[in-house]
């Protein structure tokens, strides 16, 4: 008796934890578009087979850490990697690779550089009879094309109005130009900043 009270006990508590998990899933259904890519696609680990190097541009000068705990370079990571799904909107900005370098010069600016150009899916939704000619998923949120380093700008020292965006430089013809985007608040036109603070407490302590 005390058996089969134990298998049912165990029967009901992994039917529970399942329920739980369950409640994690998202289907893909049309109410789906409403749904960011970021919380369709958990960031995991597996994002480090495509990174080359992360850096942090301080003063001009350009610190890695060759010897980073594993832990911290994967907290690091996972919060770059969570603000480029999370960006939404597109500033009206271009940038060659000269103003990159002023930028890597003045400012204070993470870089995290891919080991090869790739897609990479955001949070801008686009509109059904705008998707001709912008890359999106099939949820509708844009996709970033041939995405080969980002610019994540924790300090505008420059003054330029640049805090909190990000430039994502995009490889052409062997060539890289970038553009220039941020995340918009929901329901309000102001900058979300709170990622700066998160990225930077990634980088405390060495």
């Amino acid at each position: 008796m005390k058996k089969n009270l134990l298998i049912s006990g165990l029967i009901l508590t992994v039917v529970a934890l399942l329920g739980v998990w369950g409640c994690k899933c998202l289907p893909l259904t049309e109410e789906s578009e409403e749904i960011a890519p970021a919380d369709l696609t958990p960031v995991r680990e597996d994002w480090q087979p495509m990174v080359e190097k992360i850096s942090l541009w301080q003063g001009g000068i350009e610190k890695v850490k060759g010897t980073l705990p594993r832990y911290k370079y994967i907290a690091r990571g996972n919060a770059l990697i969570q603000t480029l799904h999370k960006l939404n909107l597109q500033a009206r900005c271009v940038f060659d690779e000269e103003r990159i370098q002023e930028i890597k010069g003045n400012d204070t600016v993470v870089e995290m550089v891919f080991t090869q150009a790739d897609d990479f899916p955001i949070s801008q939704w686009v509109e059904p009879e705008e998707r001709y000619h912008i890359p999106v998923d099939e949820n509708g949120y844009r996709i970033l094309e041939d995405v080969k380093t980002a610019l994540f700008i924790l300090e505008d020292n420059l003054d330029e109005g640049l805090e909190a965006h990000v430039l994502i430089g995009h490889e052409v013809e062997g060539r890289i130009g970038y553009s220039c985007w941020a995340i918009q608040q929901e329901g309000s036109n102001e900058l979300d900043k709170t990622w700066v603070e998160e990225v930077k407490s990634t980088f405390k302590g060495g």
